[in-house]
């Protein structure tokens, strides 16, 4: 089966619809936060979800780099002291409290957030947005982040700047960071720092607060 130019730019230019048309913005009940996402579905699956959030912002690469970067800005507002990421946050949560009904199943921690994860792809977006802008800022805001209660500062920043000066190229100790970060308290029993399930390399074992 041959699949002509005019269909790729048809399914293309769908796609941006669809995405363009799901942007929500605007100011949260929640502590009157600011908040800029795209729903998966503005009937379906309303609000912004953890995973969802991360795919939607690769995809919105192509359509508006500068709406990808905001989508994960606003995602990470979500990320609790102890470093818990919920899988979905309610920034419109009156418009949408039918889904709230016990026949949804959705477990809250918090009014606005739910008590639930899913995996920490973030990071892999995190990753694409940087490889297709080279913003150095928006890499430096997401690093900020992490919790300094497990990692060094300075051995963060020591890694990103070998990175951004191309003196070594950091990007698997950067991301699995990341990805430590979001999924450290969201399993059943926290990972102990220093242990074989942190020093995976040398960098990352140095990383490791002690």
């Amino acid at each position: 089966m041959t699949v002509t130019q005019a269909e790729i730019d048809k399914v293309v230019a769908e796609s941006k619809r669809v995405l363009i048309g799901n942007h929500h913005s605007g100011i949260s009940a929640w502590d009157g936060k600011l908040y800029e996402c795209t729903y998966p579905s503005p009937t379906s699956y309303p609000f912004q979800w953890f995973w969802d959030s991360a795919f939607i912002s690769i995809a919105l690469l192509h359509v508006d780099p500068a709406l990808a970067k905001r989508e994960i800005t606003c995602l990470l507002q979500g990320v609790q002291p102890d470093g818990f990421m919920p899988h979905m946050l309610l920034w419109e949560k009156s418009s949408y409290l039918h889904w709230l009904e016990d026949e949804y199943s959705i477990r809250l921690a918090h009014p606005f957030y739910t008590g639930t994860t899913q995996p920490p792809v973030v990071a892999r977006a995190i990753e694409r947005i940087y490889d297709a802008t080279k913003d150095v800022a928006f890499l430096r805001e997401t690093l900020d982040g992490l919790d300094p209660r497990v990692f060094r500062r300075e051995a963060v920043q020591a890694l990103l700047d070998e990175h951004v000066e191309r003196r070594r190229d950091n990007r698997r100790e950067l991301w699995a960071l990341m990805v430590l970060q979001l999924w450290i308290d969201s399993c059943a029993a926290r990972w102990e720092c220093g242990s074989t399930h942190v020093a995976r390399t040398p960098a990352l074992a140095a990383v490791a607060a002690r």
